[in-house]
């Protein structure tokens, strides 16, 4: 498997990096966005995997994530990202164009995936996989932290604030919790413009669920404590029969760093393979 790293402008100018994990005969390609506060380079396991599969795996750090320009983060808007977005597939498909397109994303990359299968032409993307999707967070916030983010979304934007994530519950695993939070790329901080178009993007993309056209994967770990599952159910529940959703019994947030993740791995290869007929 080979890396290479490349970066890109979105449409207002803001540098945002990326990338490559691949092989010398790729026979599908994954287009991967992140979850919140984390970053591209989270996933390089779940490329070794893919790679022993022919399938190469593409992925970009978010504005405000990673080692892409813009305040840490901090979004102007919800379309801005469908345009980061918009703009990495533009990417994907220099290099893979005449390969099956798999649209992967996990948390708040879940909400951002599939708002953007529900807004924009997707007739190239033949599949997606959703994990752990924020479409519904699993804990109570604070209500004057709402009211604050709700307030200050128009007064001043990009202020950040912490979320109160728990990192303890994103994997059973002590070890992957350990390498989480000593990773001087990881962090907690979220804009009040940010907090305001997540929520607000979780909501349109419930009451549009049914207008999903291209055949989802949608994953949750049953012990999530950060993103409900109770989100991803009542997504496939309004969705038609283009969802496919798995739940996974004791797993924490992030089922592709718990302690069976061989076991999600396998199921989301099985499911590619039927799913695009590789």
């Amino acid at each position: 498997m080979t890396e290479s790293l490349f970066e890109f402008s979105s449409t207002d100018g803001t540098e945002l990096k990326g990338v490559e994990w691949s092989g010398e005969n790729s026979k599908a390609v994954i287009a991967m966005v992140h979850g919140h506060g984390e970053h591209k380079m989270r996933y390089k396991h779940v490329a070794t995997f893919f790679d022993l599969h022919d399938i190469a795996i593409v992925a970009m750090d978010l504005r405000g994530h990673g080692e892409s320009g813009g305040k840490r983060g901090h979004t102007p808007s919800f379309d801005q990202w469908m345009d980061d977005v918009e703009q990495f597939l533009m990417e994907v498909r220099n290099r893979y164009n005449d390969v099956p397109l798999i649209l992967y994303g996990h948390s708040m990359g879940g909400n951002i995936v599939t708002n953007y299968l529900l807004r924009k032409e997707t007739n190239d993307i033949q599949a997606a996989i959703v994990t752990d999707p924020l479409f519904r967070i699993a804990f109570e916030p604070p209500k004057w932290k709402v009211l604050v983010g709700n307030w200050m979304s128009n007064i001043w934007p990009s202020l950040a604030q912490p979320t109160g994530l728990n990192a303890d519950h994103i994997s059973t695993d002590p070890e992957e919790v350990k390498k989480y939070k000593n990773n001087p790329l990881v962090h907690d901080k979220m804009s009040a413009r940010m907090f305001v178009e997540v929520f607000a993007a979780a909501d349109w993309a419930m009451e549009h669920a049914k207008e999903l056209k291209t055949p989802t994967l949608m994953m949750h770990g049953a012990a999530d404590e950060i993103t409900s599952p109770k989100g991803s159910k009542e997504f496939t529940a309004k969705s038609n029969d283009k969802v496919t959703l798995k739940l996974w019994e004791g797993m924490y947030h992030e089922i592709q760093n718990e302690v069976d993740k061989q076991l999600v791995f396998d199921y989301e290869l099985a499911w590619i393979e039927k799913t695009v007929k590789l």
